[in-house]
């Protein structure tokens, strides 16, 4: 399990299970686009016309294209890991950060699971934060496979968070009461449902609560 780091007042995520992941991804997406790489050379629609590059040798076509690809996904993955945003919660000062944004309690009002990858078996994560703006959400990861990721102790402080937080279902103008609303919002949960999630992540094929 991961551990994490307290700053006081502020108690820090660990985040290597989620770059983990993230360079795991990242190396399947750059073997992807060496192996797409030929068809900048070579287009499987129109045929290869080599007046296009008589200039180059097709071997040095081919590494020119694969480095060109190669690169683009090892930037992609950069990127991704630089937008990747820390997260801290003050259980005193009843307060979410989420990078360098500080959002109070009272404003953490929706919740949904998330799946990291297209295959939700690889890994489940718990996104909270304010509904209307989605840079005032955090993201903590709660398993990795079947494993859970967090430790007790970020099990706990989590659990106390979401446990002071106006965690509601979104609703709508043909189910103001939210009866249907883990029908119509699919994935969401109310404060009930993140507190549960949290507690025993389900695994894949299992119901959300």
């Amino acid at each position: 399990m991961s551990s994490s780091r307290v700053d006081a007042p502020w108690f820090e995520f660990d985040r290597s299970a989620w770059r983990s992941l993230l360079a795991r991804q990242g190396r399947l997406i750059v073997v992807f686009l060496v192996l797409a790489s030929p068809l900048i050379v070579f287009d499987p629609r129109a045929g290869f016309d080599p007046d296009a590059w008589r200039p180059i040798p097709i071997g040095w076509a081919l590494v020119i294209s694969a480095l060109l690809m190669g690169g683009f996904g090892v930037g992609l993955v950069a990127i991704l890991r630089a937008a990747d945003r820390r997260v801290a919660i003050d259980l005193a000062g009843r307060r979410l950060r989420v990078g360098r944004t500080v959002v109070p309690f009272d404003e953490v009002d929706t919740a949904n699971v998330v799946y990291p990858t297209r295959d939700g078996s690889q890994a489940l994560s718990i996104r909270f934060g304010h509904r209307h703006n989605p840079h005032r959400r955090a993201t903590v990861m709660l398993l990795r496979g079947t494993e859970e990721v967090l430790a007790d102790d970020a099990k706990k402080v989590l659990l106390e968070a979401l446990a002071e937080c106006p965690i509601v279902r979104p609703s709508s103008p043909y189910d103001p009461a939210g009866e249907f609303a883990s029908a119509n919002f699919p994935g969401t949960l109310d404060q009930a449902g993140a507190l549960a999630v949290v507690r025993h992540p389900p695994r894949a094929g299992e119901p959300l609560p």
